[in-house]
């Protein structure tokens, strides 16, 4: 083999691997890669004389005499070229092609509903998807048309949560007397204990906190409405209020007439809101924490340990009053059922003068004064920070929270929301009297029902093209 040496400005053989031809950037291809079908560009030049702004702007670059347009015009034209017949418009920005096609007014939906709902794209939300759809294409006010389509896309609304506070607080206003207002509640199904117990039941003063609980063997209605008599009725009078959920227990025909000759007035919660009676369930928190500290490992004395953990939690400091409510169990002196038919002007008509009322040093009325009132403010404002309103709530459409049950469907993957409904009244600031647009055959939105604002969401409808 003989070597020569020769100098590379005289090497011209080819060299395939190091030296392939590099695509320019500036070349067009003749078939425009749209996210629809192919379209050339003697129908996308077609297209695109069908919108007036781009029209302006083809005939204004396409006249050697500019002098005549509008200056406005003139200037938007430095960002725009003809290719191909075309018009682009430029890109500065790194990332993306350095032509933009301009789409026309009638084809922009149909571009964000394949760059949003194709499989590649999995219903990216309105950033994400303008940032796929400004490296390909232009049209003006992009961002604000991208967020309108994506916001009203069906299936996100379905699923998709709101990512806003929902409503003021609302604090449930302070009693006037002890065990003027009392929350019940059910917690369970537990473990089957030794007797056979399975539920605990559960009943809280709204005023002192005091707390009341017993072990049932089943969550009947005559279970309830037999605790509620021997174990608060005939111990500390008949109250004022019961505040409960819509379980069917709680709106049993047996539990009303014990209610209705008590003459006690009962609320219940909005469905799917429990946050309504939350110092109920406040307090079957704190029980459950305490149960498990003691029951034994086939967790079946957690009816034996009740009693215990009830008295640890009554005889316990209580952060918003300052005292214990075993305290306030002690030195007040019990209604009885005759009291809710004949009420002195001796009785008082708030916190400070029942405390005032019991004969108490002034440094303890002083402690127990300003507890009340700063406690409960200070959260509402913390909660309401950004809230969430219903514009114009007469006839609005909005989506309704549903827990998802289905035999053999997993709640991860089902839609969230169900709907469209729409707002028939607004009783008060965080409730809305809705009713369903459509017949459904689900049990649980069958005609009209009052629901929480922590509950909806708006619905949106799709954006109005302008015509071309």
């Amino acid at each position: 083999i003989r070597i020569v040496y020769r100098s590379g400005r005289k090497h011209s053989d080819t060299d395939a691997l190091s030296r392939s031809p590099v695509k320019s950037d500036d070349t067009e291809i003749s078939a425009l890669d749209l996210p629809l079908s192919a379209i050339s560009v003697t129908d996308m030049s077609a297209k695109q004389r069908k919108d007036p702004w781009i029209v302006s702007l083809l005939n204004m670059l396409s006249d050697a005499s500019t002098s005549s347009y509008p200056r406005a015009l003139r200037r938007q034209a430095t960002n725009f070229a003809i290719r191909d017949g075309l018009l682009y418009r430029c890109n500065y920005q790194v990332t993306g092609r350095k032509w933009l096609l301009v789409i026309p007014s009638h084809m922009r939906s149909d571009i964000c509903e394949y760059f949003h709902a194709e499989p590649q794209h999995a219903h990216a939300g309105a950033l994400k998807t303008y940032e796929r759809i400004r490296q390909r294409y232009y049209w003006r006010s992009m961002y604000t048309f991208v967020r309108k389509h994506i916001r009203s896309c069906f299936l996100c609304q379905q699923r998709k949560t709101f990512p806003h506070s929902h409503g003021q607080l609302q604090p449930l206003p302070c009693p006037a007397r002890p065990f003027d207002c009392v929350g019940i509640d059910l917690y369970g199904p537990l473990p089957c204990s030794v007797d056979g117990n399975r539920w605990v039941i559960v009943a809280a003063d709204h005023l002192t906190r005091y707390a009341e609980t017993a072990a049932l063997p089943s969550a009947g209605a005559r279970d309830v409405a037999t605790f509620i008599l021997h174990r608060f009725v005939l111990r500390h009078g008949a109250p004022r209020e019961l505040l409960s959920d819509r379980g069917r227990v709680f709106l049993s025909e047996v539990l009303q007439q014990l209610l209705h000759s008590c003459r006690t007035v009962h609320r219940t919660s909005t469905a799917y809101h429990p946050q309504t009676n939350g110092l109920t369930e406040r307090f079957n928190r704190t029980l459950g924490d305490m149960l498990a500290m003691y029951i034994d490992s086939d967790h079946s004395n957690w009816d034996v340990v009740l009693p215990f953990v009830t008295y640890a939690y009554n005889t316990a400091i209580q952060s918003t009053t300052g005292f214990s409510p075993f305290f306030f169990y002690m030195v007040v002196t019990h209604a009885t059922h005759s009291t809710q038919f004949c009420h002195t002007i001796l009785m008082p008509q708030s916190s400070a003068q029942f405390l005032k009322w019991l004969n108490m040093p002034k440094s303890v009325v002083n402690l127990h004064g300003p507890s009340q009132p700063i406690t409960k403010p200070s959260k509402k404002i913390a909660t309401t920070m950004i809230l969430f309103r219903i514009p114009s709530p007469s006839g609005s459409l909005v989506w309704l929270r549903l827990p998802f049950h289905s035999p053999g469907l997993t709640p991860k993957f089902a839609p969230k929301y169900t709907g469209p409904y729409r707002v028939i009244q607004h009783p008060s600031s965080v409730t809305y009297v809705i009713e369903p647009l459509k017949p459904s055959t689900d049990k649980r939105r069958l005609g009209r029902e009052t629901v929480h604002v922590s509950r909806l969401k708006p619905c949106y409808d799709p954006p109005v093209l302008s015509s071309p």
